[in-house]
Protein backbone atom coordinates (compact mmCIF):
# COMPACT_ATOMS: atom_id res chain seq x y z
CA UNK A 1 0.00 0.00 0.00
CA UNK A 2 1.72 3.22 -0.78
CA UNK A 3 -1.15 5.83 0.11
CA UNK A 4 0.10 6.07 3.64
CA UNK A 5 1.59 9.31 3.56
CA UNK A 6 2.81 11.76 6.18
CA UNK A 7 3.27 15.66 6.74
CA UNK A 8 6.74 16.98 6.34
CA UNK A 9 8.82 16.26 8.86
CA UNK A 10 6.08 14.00 10.87
CA UNK A 11 5.71 10.88 11.75
CA UNK A 12 1.73 11.13 12.91
CA UNK A 13 -0.86 9.08 11.27
CA UNK A 14 -3.76 11.26 8.95
CA UNK A 15 -7.33 10.54 9.31
CA UNK A 16 -7.06 9.45 5.82
CA UNK A 17 -4.24 7.31 6.56
CA UNK A 18 -6.09 5.74 9.36
CA UNK A 19 -8.68 4.20 7.58
CA UNK A 20 -6.17 2.97 5.27
CA UNK A 21 -4.81 1.19 7.91
CA UNK A 22 -8.16 0.17 9.31
CA UNK A 23 -8.53 -2.10 6.16
CA UNK A 24 -5.35 -3.69 6.23
CA UNK A 25 -5.98 -4.25 9.49
CA UNK A 26 -9.47 -5.72 8.69
CA UNK A 27 -7.88 -7.47 5.90
CA UNK A 28 -5.13 -9.64 8.78
CA UNK A 29 -8.46 -10.32 10.88
CA UNK A 30 -9.90 -12.27 8.15
CA UNK A 31 -6.57 -13.88 7.10
CA UNK A 32 -4.77 -15.42 9.84
CA UNK A 33 -2.37 -16.68 8.31
CA UNK A 34 -1.09 -13.47 6.36
CA UNK A 35 1.57 -11.37 8.02
CA UNK A 36 2.65 -8.17 6.69
CA UNK A 37 5.86 -5.62 6.25
CA UNK A 38 5.82 -2.22 6.64
CA UNK A 39 8.24 0.12 5.24
CA UNK A 40 8.78 3.83 6.09
CA UNK A 41 10.25 6.41 3.71
CA UNK A 42 11.16 10.32 3.94
CA UNK A 43 12.19 12.94 1.16
CA UNK A 44 15.44 13.25 0.78
CA UNK A 45 15.43 17.05 2.86
CA UNK A 46 17.37 17.14 5.39
CA UNK A 47 20.59 15.05 6.81
CA UNK A 48 20.54 11.36 6.00
CA UNK A 49 20.56 9.77 9.39
CA UNK A 50 17.73 11.94 10.28
CA UNK A 51 15.45 10.96 7.64
CA UNK A 52 16.37 7.18 8.21
CA UNK A 53 15.59 8.09 11.84
CA UNK A 54 12.09 9.50 10.98
CA UNK A 55 11.37 6.87 8.44
CA UNK A 56 11.74 4.07 11.42
CA UNK A 57 9.48 5.94 13.36
CA UNK A 58 6.54 6.57 10.19
CA UNK A 59 6.83 2.65 9.90
CA UNK A 60 6.44 2.01 13.92
CA UNK A 61 3.36 4.46 14.18
CA UNK A 62 1.84 2.73 11.18
CA UNK A 63 2.61 -0.92 13.18
CA UNK A 64 1.46 0.52 16.54
CA UNK A 65 -1.89 1.43 14.77
CA UNK A 66 -2.52 -2.02 13.01
CA UNK A 67 -1.54 -3.07 16.71
CA UNK A 68 -4.05 -1.41 18.27
CA UNK A 69 -6.50 -2.62 15.73
CA UNK A 70 -6.35 -6.05 17.41
CA UNK A 71 -3.52 -7.43 14.85
CA UNK A 72 -0.64 -9.58 16.93
CA UNK A 73 2.66 -7.96 16.71
CA UNK A 74 4.30 -10.76 15.61
CA UNK A 75 2.45 -10.72 12.26
CA UNK A 76 4.05 -7.67 11.61
CA UNK A 77 7.96 -7.03 10.31
CA UNK A 78 8.55 -3.12 9.98
CA UNK A 79 11.96 -0.97 9.11
CA UNK A 80 13.08 2.69 7.90
CA UNK A 81 14.41 3.47 4.81
CA UNK A 82 15.09 6.15 4.93
CA UNK A 83 15.23 8.63 1.25
CA UNK A 84 15.89 5.86 -0.37
CA UNK A 85 13.16 5.34 -3.00
CA UNK A 86 11.29 8.50 -1.52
Amino acid sequence: MRNIVFAKNSSRLSRESKKLIRLVAGFLKENAEFSIQITGFTDDTGPADLNLRLSNKRAKSAVKFINYQGINMKRILYKGKGEDNP
